[in-house]
């Protein structure tokens, strides 16, 4: 139990990460009108 749960945390973790970057590098090339709610 202990190694699936960890398991499953660190990828949360690493798939968020990289959403994050690949999320701020595609905003930052758009600059959609709609950045003033972020």
């Amino acid at each position: 139990m202990d190694d699936s749960t960890g398991a499953v945390e660190h990828f949360n973790r690493f798939v968020m990460k990289h959403f994050c970057l690949l999320f701020s590098r595609g905003w930052q090339k758009k600059r959609k009108p709609f950045e003033m709610i972020a």
